[in-house]
């Protein structure tokens, strides 16, 4: 009897350790994939950042400045003065329109 409780002992232990041991490589996976995730939100909130940061002197240089002001309405807006014609170039055509902002 003796031989078959220290048998039992010893497959109780292994079946402990090794079931143990499987939850901590399911835990350690996990692990893995939230510290992964974890990475890639750091890597997207830092470039968030650099856009409000950029998009903060962006602003900033729109309100202060008349130049830039006139410059983005001009590029971006094909605004232009009473006294200016504006020329868009589309397919190999060429249209042109009166001034479109005083």
């Amino acid at each position: 009897w003796q031989r078959l409780l220290v048998g039992g002992a010893y497959g109780t232990l292994a079946a402990a350790v090794f079931g143990f041991g499987a939850m901590f490589l399911h835990t350690w996976r996990e692990y893995e994939v939230f510290n992964t995730r974890h990475i890639r939100y750091e890597q997207r909130l830092t470039a968030l950042e650099s856009d409000i940061a950029y998009d903060e002197v962006y602003l900033t240089r729109l309100l202060k400045s008349p130049d830039f002001f006139e410059h983005v309405a001009r590029e971006r807006l094909g605004y232009a003065r009473a006294d200016e014609w504006v020329f868009k170039f589309r397919e190999g055509r060429v249209s042109s329109h009166g001034s479109v902002s005083g």
